[in-house]
């Protein structure tokens, strides 16, 4: 009983101490400056945010590890090659610009956000705040932002504002270092049965009925897993949201 307390201590001191590094970076975006910085980014001819060839047995080395063999070069175009979430990122990395990544995901997100089986539900998390989601699709993504206490960040200066996204991603990225096991020496098969097994039981407490889904410590500690991932990605250097 006492290590569950202790346990329940830590998660409600990290979510104290995120909350209070997002405060102030908000504080401190009200004094700066809006303007979105576009960095001079030179990339071969017809770049698609790809720079590696990974070999099978990748997977099971440490990312870090990886990321190693390819002095200089972002953790997202190495792993680029895994799908859009990785090479588009790695795009918007080396400009330093969000927006078109966002942007691309619009007509999707409006198809079935728009769907007629796409009732509100609810999500309770273990501290007791609920929100209410559209997204049966992937619903992972709205615990994912509210699990690592990014689900009322401010949308423009998130999407518009890079310097504001990385100020904002580091801060997360030193606390998920010091909080989830094994950050340094996770690997790409870790990542993918983590995310599939998250997604399946998400899923599951959808499938049913009732109008309020518990969600449990698990699941939230899986969604920092993924969060951790994938600033292990950035090196750490924030624009991981």
């Amino acid at each position: 009983m006492v290590p569950h307390v202790a346990a329940e201590d830590e998660c409600y001191k990290a979510s104290f101490l995120q909350t209070d590094i997002l405060l102030r970076l908000e504080r401190d975006l009200q004094t700066s400056s809006m303007q979105q910085h576009t960095k001079v980014c030179d990339p071969p001819s017809g770049w698609q945010g790809i720079c590696a060839a990974l070999q099978a047995e990748d997977r099971y080395v440490p990312m870090e590890e990886v990321i190693s063999r390819y002095t200089g070069l972002d953790g997202y175009c190495i792993f680029g090659e895994l799908g859009n979430w990785t090479r588009k990122c790695a795009i918007a990395r080396c400009y330093e610009n969000a927006r078109p990544f966002a942007e691309s995901y619009n007509d999707w997100y409006k198809t079935y956000l728009l769907d007629p089986v796409s009732t509100p539900r609810k999500l309770r998390m273990p501290n007791g705040r609920e929100i209410t989601i559209r997204d049966h699709q992937y619903p992972l993504d709205d615990l994912y932002c509210l699990a690592n206490g990014w689900y009322d960040l401010p949308r423009s200066p998130t999407v518009n504002n890079f310097t504001y996204l990385v100020q904002v991603s580091e801060s997360s990225c030193r606390l998920l270092e010091s909080t989830v096991p094994n950050y340094h020496n996770m690997t790409l098969n870790m990542l993918i049965k983590e995310g599939m097994r998250d997604e399946k039981q998400l899923e599951e407490l959808l499938r049913g009925f009732d109008p309020v889904v518990n969600v449990d410590q698990s699941l939230v500690d899986g969604m920092k897993f993924h969060a951790a991932a994938k600033c292990v990605l950035a090196g750490g250097k924030g624009a991981s949201l």
